[in-house]
């Protein structure tokens, strides 16, 4: 649930709906996220904490004033689940929006390869880390919920550079806590930083169609036999996003030991990159995790995995065709090809693609933590061509996770139509979840 549905809608009908017509069980709201305001004309930060802010949580930081202006909205929530014998979850969010409504906020920020303010706070930063350590004991410590699910959408510099370009995702972070991190496990910072830099140049090169002479990949491994500093400071990156979520796992089990803290896996993030899902092990994950949610959102599937095939044409696999890339690209993730390149603007997956994501977790989590499938039936306007969700592929996809062996579905949202939400509720009775 965002804040929005919980302070512009009825939150009382909100909820008696969906638990009438979709068998609603549990409620994950976002209590603290930060984005822009997408009717700002200068899109100014709004957002922050959607829960009442305890001074002594923050201590270490200069990062303590950040409640939203809508106050604690999460206790209302709460207030209203309980009525209805509903769990409640905050959906944590450390989003890819800098909190620039926090004064100060620039000295958090990752430092890129050539010295500058990148776009993301650093996840080594003290102050940052405080912070966040400080929100997870604050909302887990004073309110009456089940756990945290965390949503940190982001990736590791060579993720970045190779779906956004080094132009718009410059490498980070070089600030001086990870150069320091990097020292102290024998990684010269320097050579880090003129292997990514010539990274960069060689993927600014295929942008430009400037192609060298041996080509794209051979150049790549080359640097990468060149500079080992490279994968050195991918890995390095992803460890300090971990460390952090092992430190709020840590916090939920000395607050309360039933308490759960579960990872949303970013459907941009690791549904098709090789890189990030090489990087986002479900081995790894289950150490700090109590449950896992892979984002499988069919509707804006083609298209996400058509940024990825982009990506990848224009830096690492330029050698090769966009089309060739894309069924690379399926036989990389392990999917049968939905479709050819040119179609994937007019294209749904189908449930197949749910049910190998789901079958992955499980056949390396086993029964170790539950695998919850994430599912979406809003349409995403965002993307020209997305086709609107029908109850027939609600009840598809969702018979689809069952079959796989899911242990339950959370839907990133639902919608305000009734045929939707019914349809939810049919296929959750037919599969025997309710």
């Amino acid at each position: 649930m965002e804040p929005s549905d919980a302070v512009k809608n009825d939150m009382s009908q909100f909820l008696d709906r969906f638990q009438e017509t979709a068998r609603l069980q549990s409620v994950f709201f976002r209590a603290y996220v930060f984005e822009f305001d997408p009717a700002g004309v200068d899109r100014p930060c709004i957002g922050g904490a959607y829960f009442t802010i305890h001074p002594e949580c923050y201590e270490g930081t200069f990062m303590r004033d950040f409640q939203a202006e809508e106050g604690d909205v999460l206790a209302s929530v709460v207030e209203e689940a309980e009525r209805r014998g509903l769990h409640v979850y905050v959906y944590f969010f450390p989003a890819k929006t800098p909190p620039s409504r926090i004064p100060g906020y620039e000295r958090i920020l990752e430092v890129d390869v050539y010295g500058n303010p990148a776009s993301f706070a650093c996840w080594r930063n003290p102050d940052y880390r405080q912070h966040i350590l400080g929100a997870a004991r604050d909302i887990l410590t004073n309110y009456p919920i089940l756990g945290l699910m965390w949503g940190a959408e982001r990736c590791g510099p060579l993720g970045w550079m190779v779906l956004k370009g080094p132009a718009r995702m410059t490498p980070a972070c070089f600030c001086g806590h990870c150069c320091r991190a990097a020292e102290e496990r024998g990684i010269d910072p320097e050579r880090a930083r003129e292997a990514w830099r010539k990274l960069s140049e060689l993927f600014s090169s295929v942008l430009a169609r400037d192609m060298p002479s041996e080509g794209v990949f051979i150049n790549f491994w080359r640097i990468l036999l060149r500079y080992p500093e490279v994968l050195q400071w991918e890995a390095l990156w992803w460890d300090g996003k971990s460390s952090i979520q092992r430190e709020i796992h840590a916090i939920a089990k000395s607050v309360r030991g039933e308490l759960v803290v579960g990872h949303h896996m970013w459907h941009r993030g690791r549904a098709f990159s090789p890189f990030n899902r090489a990087a986002l092990d479900y081995e790894e994950i289950s150490e700090f995790a109590d449950f896992v949610k892979p984002a499988m959102f069919s509707n804006p599937a083609p298209f996400r995995f058509k940024e990825q095939a982009d990506g990848l044409a224009s830096s690492i696999l330029g050698d090769l065709t966009h089309d060739e890339v894309a069924r690379t690209l399926f036989r990389f993730l392990g999917y049968d090809p939905e479709c050819d390149y040119e179609q994937l603007p007019s294209h749904r997956f189908s449930p197949r693609y749910v049910y190998r994501e789901v079958e992955i977790a499980k056949k390396v989590l086993g029964d170790r933590i539950p695998v919850y499938a994430g599912l979406c039936c809003h349409t995403y306007r965002g993307y020209p061509g997305t086709q609107d969700v029908t109850p027939e592929v609600v009840i598809a996809e969702l018979r689809a996770a069952s079959q796989a062996g899911a242990d339950g579905v959370i839907y990133d949202s639902i919608g305000q139509r009734p045929e939707i939400s019914k349809a939810i509720g049919e296929a959750l009775r037919l599969e025997g979840w309710v």
